[in-house]
């Protein structure tokens, strides 16, 4: 079983980066701006809530998602690194593109990283001692922070093995994805063999403790990078089936399957079936708008630069809490402010699109040009 190059527009594709990407910005904003549901009932038993109450839920639980977009950076990840290797790039090639690729920005994060540790420590030390809310994750990030500057810890950042319980945590999901460039084209060798592993060492993940970084990847994490390489392979027919369904069906079965990951992740977060069921959307979108030449200007505007506004929203978000910590806005010991976390997404926004502008682009750049000659 080959994989037989297709035509892909993707341009069409950077909206579903850029929702992903957005998405996870919104989620960390509001679970390091303002409090989880534990900590709202605390205050707010249920038994008084008004209307008001019931919204303020309903946002706090269709944030609390950043996991499952994640996978749909593992499924498009899939997706493209199938289309780069349908052409047959040579082993040393393909790595050093995606090093080329991929490492300056990740460099950028961890400085910026370093940059906002060392304005936070000068203004505000508590933070990293725990004089203030231990159980709110904010001050756990700060305190798991500690060893950022020992020469251990910048070793271990430097060669993708990072603290992710510190300010760089969502580079969690960046390890899997270097995992898995370094794997892959050794998987599409034999697609049909590496289909069939890739789903038994799922199952078996159900039963398998995976705390392992390594083990995590074969028995979890692995299996949504698959799914993506299949879609590619099947992309003439999954794209049959999304010609068959209206735009209105697309939408609101994209909403049913939100609402089934919100309530799943209600009940255990990370639960694997929410995380098959976002790689399940993740092909079913890809499909449509590939399909029906969907267009969304402003996401694939900011999908452009998703990878940056990944490695960079983290510790923007922190900058700006002390920022707003100093001016008195921001109470860091309640977090009471239900609204104030969402000036932090612009924020995000703009900031990641200069880092881009210095880091991402110029790279994306050359290799335009590489492949050009």
């Amino acid at each position: 079983m080959t994989l037989t190059k297709h035509k892909v527009n993707f341009v069409i594709l950077d909206s579903l980066r850029g929702l992903a990407a957005l998405y996870v910005c919104i989620a960390h904003a509001r679970g390091l701006m303002w409090v989880g549901m534990k900590e709202y009932l605390i205050d707010h038993p249920f038994s008084t809530w008004q209307l008001s109450d019931y919204f303020l839920a309903a946002i706090m639980a269709s944030t609390k998602l950043s996991a499952e977009f994640v996978i749909f950076f593992f499924v498009l990840s899939g997706f493209s690194i199938a289309h780069s290797l349908s052409g047959g790039s040579k082993y040393l090639d393909f790595i050093r593109k995606r090093g080329l690729r991929l490492y300056p920005t990740y460099l950028l994060g961890l400085v910026w990283a370093g940059i906002v540790l060392f304005i936070v420590r000068a203004y505000r030390p508590e933070y990293f001692t725990g004089e203030l809310n231990e159980s709110h994750i904010l001050f756990e990030r700060f305190q798991n922070s500690n060893n950022y500057f020992t020469i251990k810890e910048m070793v271990n950042n430097l060669i993708y093995n990072p603290n992710t319980k510190s300010i760089i945590a969502p580079y969690w999901s960046l390890v899997y994805e270097v995992i898995f460039y370094l794997l892959a084209p050794f998987f599409v060798l034999n697609l049909r063999w590496y289909g069939i592993i890739s789903a038994l060492l799922f199952v078996f993940g159900f039963f398998v403790p995976t705390e392992i970084t390594v083990v995590n990847y074969f028995f979890n994490y692995n299996f949504y990078f698959c799914i993506g390489i299949f879609a590619y392979k099947y992309l003439d027919q999954v794209k049959n089936y999304a010609s068959k369904m209206s735009n209105s069906v697309v939408i609101v079965s994209s909403i049913m399957a939100m609402i089934v990951m919100v309530v799943l992740e209600s009940i255990k977060p990370n639960i694997k079936i929410s995380m098959l069921i976002s790689a399940t959307l993740s092909v079913f979108l890809i499909a449509n708008i590939l399909q029906k030449d969907l267009r969304l200007r402003f996401m694939e505007k900011i999908g452009g630069y998703s990878y940056t506004l990944y490695a960079t929203h983290f510790q923007t978000i922190l900058l700006l809490i002390l920022i707003l910590d100093l001016s008195g806005v921001l109470n860091v010991d309640d977090m009471n402010n239900p609204f104030l976390w969402i000036i932090a997404v612009p924020i995000t926004v703009v900031v990641a699109f200069l880092f881009y502008l210095v880091s991402e682009r110029p790279v994306k750049n050359y290799l335009n040009r590489l492949r050009r000659s």
